[in-house]
């Protein structure tokens, strides 16, 4: 995964609640920025069939309350505000992999 292929898999969406959403099979993964706030969470473990659901849904927000946040662990994106739109990008691409790599050594130690 590079910096270009998540600037094309952002998914704008209309919602009161969500700006975009973008969703990696490859790491089972869903990130949500947030409108008001504009915070970005990463949220591992989520299967392609509830992406997809999010994406289909007459209201997201609700959609993703019920099925998304209520059952996985959010991680919040850090943002480095002195770094451009580009490095921010690369940043979120950085922490999805390494929130994913924390994640799998967390349930290797538990078993």
């Amino acid at each position: 995964m590079n910096n270009q292929s998540i600037k094309r898999s952002w998914h704008e969406v209309v919602s009161s609640n969500l700006k975009r959403v973008y969703y990696s099979s490859a790491y089972r993964t869903l990130v949500v920025e947030f409108k008001e706030s504009g915070e970005i969470y990463l949220y591992p473990n989520v299967s392609q069939g509830h992406a997809r659901g999010l994406m289909n849904a007459p209201s997201k927000g609700k959609y993703f309350h019920v099925h998304i946040s209520s059952t996985h662990e959010g991680i919040k994106f850090k943002r480095d505000e002195k770094r451009s739109h580009e490095w921010a990008e690369y940043d979120l691409i950085r922490q999805l992999q390494d929130s994913i790599k924390m994640i799998n050594e967390r349930k290797q130690h538990a078993s």
